[in-house]
């Protein structure tokens, strides 16, 4: 798109409107003068604008046409109306082509802090579409252009953006590294709202590195920063993190004190965030051998999240695909599963889908399906290959073990060789 000069912009309507120089004579500006600010060799000031524009809308309204045109826009350089016009549209539902065609207009412009806006727009498109790694590269563009243009604000969002899209793809070291970055500056700058985001993130984060202390000390932390009579879901989101990280510490009991007080404390015990405390409280619970309880927990959690939050659906049915393992039944728990596989692929969610297949090789061991075990396992590599590597040795030992038991020496070589090239890889 071309955006004109303020000659430009007054010679071209004056054709439209079938107008001559002579028309825009005045005191002040002759025909000549006119001419030379159409051929861009005199400025155009507002008093000048001014009048070219009542010109223009006496014009129009003799004509019938409904048009308002401005002294303001009339002097608008080109830079200037790109950026009106791309500020005008990036306030708008934009598709991610369209978003592209406001970045192009930026860079041709010159417009740093625009760009920088588009790729945001286009990263958070991104990563609602579940595709982080393109939306890591669009939040890393929209980071680097906010350092060269000094725009510190933003840099708190950006980073952690770039830290969802890392944990996202479960590459948690890197992103642990992108959401202390994001506390840092958000702490700096006083944002309070991205503080306690980043802060959350980072205890979910430090979960998954088995840091369970460093995750509750950040939890409190993050709570006592929350205001639990305005902010009930981040209040129980964040000690839902607290009850978690005992929960891997084997300290249900805690966990248990936590879980209960919440449900208790919560003004709807039929909202998705009731649904999530329900879920993990049904995990205790099937850590502890009640299973009966673990059930009715399940599907309290389940009916929520049928009806309330289809994309995590999943993860109640495969949390739940345990309980049906417990009891011995098998075929029960791998219907489940299949289900619970099939909305985690639908919702891009790798880790409850590598939750779903560690699951589905505990059925297959239990059913005596060595085939089904080995495709599993293939699986589960193809998901960790660029993600987890200390998860990925884990299964390649895992798998060496599987192939000892079924006598297959080869293969189980094989995957010794692979787990010692995963840790010469690692240093």
């Amino acid at each position: 798109m071309k955006f004109l000069t303020p000659g430009e912009k007054i010679k071209k309507l004056r054709k439209q409107f079938n107008m001559i120089q002579q028309d825009f004579e005045e005191e002040f500006m002759t025909r000549s003068y006119f001419g030379m600010i159409e051929a861009g060799k005199r400025n155009i000031n507002v008093k000048i604008a001014t009048s070219i524009a009542e010109k223009f809308n006496k014009k129009a309204k003799s004509l019938g046409v409904e048009l308002e045109i401005s002294p303001e826009y009339l002097m608008m350089s080109p830079q200037e109306e790109a950026r009106h016009y791309c500020k005008d549209k990036l306030s708008q539902d934009l598709k991610e082509e369209e978003i592209y065609d406001v970045l192009s207009i930026a860079k041709e412009y010159d417009l740093p802090d625009i760009e920088m806006e588009a790729y945001k727009k286009v990263g958070i498109i991104y990563h609602s579409n579940y595709r982080y790694l393109d939306a890591f590269i669009a939040f890393s563009n929209a980071l680097d252009i906010a350092k060269n243009i000094d725009d510190k604000q933003i840099q708190a969002y950006l980073y952690n953006m770039l830290g969802s899209c890392k944990y996202a793809n479960m590459e948690y070291i890197e992103a642990l590294v992108y959401f202390e970055r994001a506390n840092n500056y958000a702490s700096i700058y006083g944002e309070r709202e991205m503080e306690i985001k980043a802060l959350f993130n980072l205890a979910l984060c430090y979960r998954r590195l088995s840091k369970f202390d460093n995750a509750i000390n950040v939890a409190d932390i993050c709570i006592s920063k929350i205001d639990d009579k305005l902010e009930p879901d981040k209040y129980v989101r964040a000690n839902m993190i607290k009850f978690n990280n005992y929960s891997d510490k084997g300290e249900y009991d805690k966990a248990l004190q936590i879980g209960e007080k919440l449900l208790s404390w919560l003004a709807d015990d039929e909202s998705i965030t009731a649904a999530f405390v329900y879920n993990n409280i049904a995990n205790i619970y099937l850590d502890k051998g009640d299973i009966s309880k673990s059930m009715e927990y399940f599907g309290k959690s389940q009916e929520i999240r049928k009806n309330k939050e289809p994309n995590k659906l999943s993860h109640t049915i495969i949390d739940k695909s345990r309980a049906y393992i417990k009891q011995g039944l098998n075929e029960e728990a791998s219907m489940l599963l299949q289900l619970g596989i099939d909305m985690t692929m639908k919702y891009s969610d790798q880790d409850y889908l590598l939750r779903a297949y560690y699951n589905l090789i505990d059925v297959y061991t239990n059913l005596g399906d060595t085939r089904g075990i080995e495709q599993t396992y293939m699986k589960v590599t193809n998901i960790l290959q660029s993600k987890d590597r200390t998860e990925l040795l884990r299964i390649y030992l895992e798998i060496s073990k599987f192939y000892i038991k079924q006598g297959d020496l080869i293969k189980a070589e094989r995957y010794i060789s692979l787990s010692q090239e995963s840790i010469v890889k690692g240093y």
